[in-house]
């Protein structure tokens, strides 16, 4: 009896390890179809990653396109922090027929990220960033304008370098267009007090954040349940 037990613990041990392998396998097969794919060059455009010098730091761009002398799309990511390279391919390639399209990893987050940079960083810094990043692309690209299209917290940062530097853009396009973080929060608030009626839990994560911004590691993390307990 023991014997034949051990058997069958060992054939669903081997099924599981076989399975195991498959998968692992599978995934590395995709990722290099990915990684291959991802690498291609179209003919007549443009496929390249680097890091650029951007305000004393490192930061990470890739420009993709099929054709050079389309017009120029400089994306922004949102957080501030969210960067998206690990996610760029899958929607911002569908662009590339009529923009070359940049996606960038902002000051250190993501690819840009440097460990030994440890300044606060600030809306002037970022301001900067932004300005000097669209001066590279502006030169190497050789184009006089060049579009912005900014996400979340992109859409802020987006729309400010539009209204400071009209000169170096076409077009500003936002995306989940962010416009007063203080009336943002409020009106989440507000929102949130009728979601939590007749929900204790809800109230209590409610009781542990406030509009007026969230300043501790608690209130961000309640803010967030909130978010994802009302949809």
């Amino acid at each position: 009896m023991l014997k034949k037990a051990t058997k069958v613990i060992g054939k669903i041990l081997r099924s599981i390890l076989i399975a195991l392998v498959t998968i692992i396998i599978l995934l590395f097969v995709v990722r290099l179809i990915g990684r291959a794919v991802n690498g291609t060059t179209p003919d007549g455009g443009i496929n390249e990653s680097m890091l650029v010098d951007i305000n004393g730091t490192k930061q990470w761009i890739n420009i993709y396109g099929h054709d050079k002398d389309n017009p120029v799309l400089l994306y922004l990511h949102g957080g501030p922090g969210s960067a998206t390279s690990h996610l760029d391919y899958a929607f911002t390639r569908k662009w590339s027929d009529v923009y070359t399209v940049v996606t960038w990893d902002q000051r250190n987050c993501g690819k840009s990220y440097d460990t030994s940079k440890t300044d606060t960083i600030t809306a002037d810094i970022m301001m900067q960033d932004g300005k000097e990043m669209t001066e590279y692309l502006l030169d190497y690209m050789n184009k006089d304008k060049i579009t912005l299209m900014g996400h979340s917290w992109g859409s802020l940062f987006g729309a400010n370098l539009a209204l400071e530097y009209p000169e170096y853009y076409d077009a500003f396009i936002g995306t989940g267009q962010f416009i007063d973080y203080i009336e943002n929060e409020q009106r989440l608030y507000e929102a949130a007090q009728k979601w939590s009626e007749g929900d204790e839990e809800g109230k209590e994560l409610l009781a542990k954040w406030s509009p007026n911004g969230a300043d501790t590691v608690d209130a961000l993390m309640a803010r967030n349940e909130i978010m994802d307990r009302y949809g």
